[in-house]
C-alpha cells in the first residue's frame, strides 16, 4: 500500500527499542456524508479501525474493528486501499521505546443493519458512539481539538490531515456547471451525470447523460437549461406552488447516492409508491423509472417474503 505521509516527531533516541502496533481503519462514506467514531467525553472524531492481531491480515482486522466500534458490518468486497500513514513517536507507556505505528486505510462499505457496538475500556472511558456527518464537521471539530494528553493530540491531528486529504481528492472528482436556477455534476469516480433545477415553489433533480452535460453552458439562463434538462431521467421531484397542498415525489430510491452533493429540499409528504407508480406510468420519457421502480418492488417484496419466513422460523 502507498505511504501518502507520515508523522514522526523525532522526540525518542535512535537506540530506543521499537514497538510497533499497525492498526486497519475505515472510510465509509454514505449518501455524501462520511461514518466516523465519536468520542463524546473528548470530542473528537476518529476513522473506525484499530489494532492488528497477530492472527490476522489486514482486511480482517478491518472488519473486526469497524464492527466493534461502530456497529457496522463491512461488505468483504467492496474494501479497497486508500495509502497508510506512519506515525512515530516516543511510547507513553515504556521508558526508552519508540512507538511505531503504520495504519492501512481502506474504502469499504457497509451493509445497511447495524449490531451492537463491543467496546473495550479505553473506548467505554472515551464514550465512542457511531456518526454519519459531513467531512467539514468532523474537520472543524478536529481542528479545535486539545488533549492533556499530547499521545492522543498526534492521533487526531493524524485523523485531520486524513480528512482534509479525502475532502481535497473528493472535490476534485466532481466537476460542475451551473446557471440560472440550474448546476448539473460530473461525478469522476461513479461516471455519473446529474443536475438539479429549482426555483420558487419547485426543486427537480435528474440524471441526465454526457451530451445534455456538454451542451449546458455556465451561466446558461433558466428557459434555456430546463429544455435540456427535461430530456433527463427524474429522480426527485418537491413542489410548493400555491395551486394546492405541497407534495414530494420520488422517482428513483438510490438518488441521494447518484447526487450526494445536492441540497435536496422536501416541502410537503412524499407520494406513496402506488401513487407514484401510477403518475410514472403516464409519462413515455419515464420508461427507466418504470424498470428501477420495478426492480425496487421486487426487492422489497423478496425482502417482505425473507422476514416472514425468519418469523415462522422462531
Amino acid at each position: 500500500m502507498e505511504r501518502i505521509f507520515e508523522i514522526d516527531l523525532m522526540d525518542y533516541k535512535e537506540t530506543d527499542e521499537i514497538f510497533r502496533r499497525p492498526s486497519a481503519r475505515a472510510i465509509i462514506f454514505q449518501d455524501g456524508r462520511i461514518a466516523l467514531v465519536y468520542s463524546k467525553r473528548e470530542k473528537y472524531y476518529k476513522f473506525p479501525g484499530g489494532g492488528i492481531h497477530d492472527d490476522e491480515d489486514k482486511k480482517e482486522a478491518l472488519i473486526r474493528e469497524v464492527r466493534e466500534e461502530a456497529g457496522m458490518i463491512v461488505i468483504p468486497d467492496s474494501i479497497r486501499e486508500f495509502g497508510s500513514v506512519l506515525r512515530r513517536q516516543k511510547s507513553d507507556k515504556s521508558e526508552n521505546t519508540i512507538f511505531e505505528q503504520e495504519n492501512y486505510y481502506f474504502f469499504c462499505d457497509v451493509q445497511d443493519k447495524l449490531v451492537d457496538q463491543e467496546l473495550d475500556d479505553y473506548e467505554n472511558d472515551a464514550e465512542f458512539v457511531l456518526r454519519v456527518v459531513e467531512l467539514d464537521t468532523a474537520i472543524r471539530t478536529n481542528e479545535i481539538y486539545k488533549s492533556d494528553v499530547y499521545f492522543d493530540e498526534v492521533m487526531i491531528k493524524r485523523e485531520l490531515r486524513v480528512l482534509k486529504l479525502l475532502k481535497s481528492i473528493r472535490a476534485d472528482k466532481l466537476k460542475f456547471k451551473q446557471g440560472d436556477g440550474w448546476k448539473a455534476c460530473y461525478d469522476e469516480e461513479t461516471g455519473k451525470y446529474t443536475a438539479e433545477r429549482k426555483g420558487p415553489g419547485y426543486y427537480h433533480l435528474y440524471e441526465i447523460t454526457e451530451e445534455i452535460f456538454g451542451a449546458l453552458t455556465n451561466g446558461m439562463n433558466d428557459w434555456d437549461s430546463y429544455h435540456l434538462l427535461q430530456n433527463g431521467r427524474d429522480l426527485y421531484m418537491d413542489v410548493n406552488d400555491r395551486c394546492g397542498p405541497p407534495y414530494t415525489i420520488i422517482f428513483d430510491h438510490d438518488y441521494e447516492k447518484l447526487c450526494p452533493w445536492a441540497k435536496v429540499r422536501q416541502s410537503g409528504k412524499i407520494w406513496s409508491d402506488e401513487l407514484t407508480d401510477a403518475a410514472v406510468e403516464l409519462f413515455e420519457s419515464q420508461k427507466n423509472n418504470r424498470e428501477q421502480r420495478r426492480k425496487y418492488r421486487e426487492a422489497e417484496s423478496g425482502l417482505g417474503a425473507k422476514t416472514e419466513n425468519n418469523a415462522d422460523d422462531s
